[in-house]
């Protein structure tokens, strides 16, 4: 029976990305594949002042091209920044050199520009990697006003000089709050929501987003809060501002036995899930379900390798109040994949399967969901007559054909 076992060999693999190269990307191109881009940079912007803002950017040393100008000289990698806010037509640019570090696994390069308060301001930035040719782009809203943003908070690792990126903090990390135009006390309320994973697209089933309880804790700005699962509401005054997501600690990769048999749920049936779950040895059914679907224990490893490699890039774009694979948009892309075109709007995002217009092919179309929580939820507009679709996605899974791939 140990030979069955390939959570040992495959938990690896799930976290492994493969990147290519091209020329350039815009965050809001096409695809939620993360291996269709060499750069993943992070970013967040910080008012320091009314007058100022800091720009935070996060860049992973394994993910840029190192080269040198001679055998003597140190390899470095060459970064060109520039941002464009669309309001006001202004420019700010500026390059980095890093220098290769056996030990330097991401750097952190900060810049301060004059950013006076404004309402709801796009800004378009580029990083471009310069020895590579590649290019990521990335649009971002700055909003400053007499009002607290989130952009006014800065979540500081305690330990480090370093902030979190986003909203979403593993389980077990220590977080100063820290905040240059709002010093004061803040209400941070933590509660658990309760969290069903979203009916198939065909259902008529309809979706609660969970309530929030009342206050049960004060912190001061620059206090420690140490991040459990579930969501903090932080309030300034009687203000909502934002909301911290705590994860699990392996975030967004998924590497316990439980994560991995509860995200099967989208391809498997109700009696084989409740087997696998209720079991003594659920890594044995778990394993047993995927060579099943495979017919061997190479095909299982490739049908394990991409269907939670879609999981991990579900949580990497999806999360808001549940992790993104338990999302609407969670559940199409992991079962069907990335589509073939993403058509966005303001409040909607189209997602088109094979060639547009065609009869053969399928589109979904997700509609935002306003929520103070979270800017990413999103809702299926749901219709019967997918279920001819879904059947055949599902049923291709349990064939050993990972679908559309």
């Amino acid at each position: 029976m140990k030979n069955r076992h390939l959570f040992l060999i495959l938990i690896a693999l799930v976290a492994a990305s493969c990147k290519s190269s091209g020329p350039s990307r815009s965050a809001n191109e096409a695809s939620y594949d993360f291996e269709t881009s060499p750069l993943h940079p992070d970013l967040l912007f910080y008012h320091v002042s009314d007058d100022s803002t800091k720009l935070y950017l996060q860049i992973y040393t394994d993910e840029l091209l190192f080269t040198r100008q001679s055998p003597d000289a140190p390899f470095t990698s060459n970064l060109s920044i520039d941002l464009f806010f669309t309001s006001t037509k202004d420019t700010v640019q500026f390059k980095q050199t890093i220098v290769a570090e056996e030990d330097l696994r991401k750097v952190i390069v900060t810049q301060v520009i004059p950013f006076k308060k404004q309402l709801k301001t796009k800004c378009i930035v580029r990083i471009r990697d310069e020895n590579r040719k590649w290019e990521e782009r990335m649009d971002v809203v700055i909003e400053k006003t007499d009002a607290p943003t989130r952009q006014d908070f800065l979540l500081i690792r305690v330990g480090s000089k370093n902030p979190f990126f986003g909203n979403n903090i593993s389980q077990g990390s220590a977080v100063d709050i820290q905040s240059a135009r709002f010093p004061r006390e803040l209400n941070i309320n933590h509660w658990t929501p309760d969290i069903n994973l979203p009916p198939p697209p065909y259902s008529e089933a309809k979706i609660i987003l969970p309530d929030e309880k009342e206050f049960d804790r004060k912190l001061l700005v620059g206090n420690t809060q140490n991040i459990e699962t579930g969501i903090y509401s932080v309030y300034c005054d009687s203000s909502f501002v934002f909301s911290i997501f705590g994860r699990e600690s392996a975030y967004p990769r998924i590497k316990t036995v439980a994560g991995m048999v509860n995200s099967l749920r989208y391809i498997s049936s109700r009696k084989e899930y409740e087997r696998i779950q209720s079991s003594n040895y659920p890594k044995v059914g778990l394993d047993e379900f995927w060579i099943d679907c495979g017919g061997s224990k190479d095909k299982a490893r490739s049908l394990i390798k991409n269907y939670y490699r879609r999981v991990v890039e579900a949580n990497r774009s999806f999360s808001s109040y549940a992790e993104g694979w338990k999302t609407d948009r969670g559940l199409v892309h992991v079962v069907f994949g990335n589509p073939n075109k993403i058509k966005k709007s303001t409040d909607t995002e189209t997602w088109i399967y094979g060639e547009e217009n065609n009869v053969s092919s399928v589109s979904f179309t997700f509609a935002k969901i306003s929520t103070k929580h979270s800017d990413n939820e999103f809702r299926l507009i749901r219709n019967p007559l997918y279920r001819s679709y879904w059947d055949r996605a599902v049923t291709a899974w349990r064939n050993g054909r990972v679908f559309l791939d």
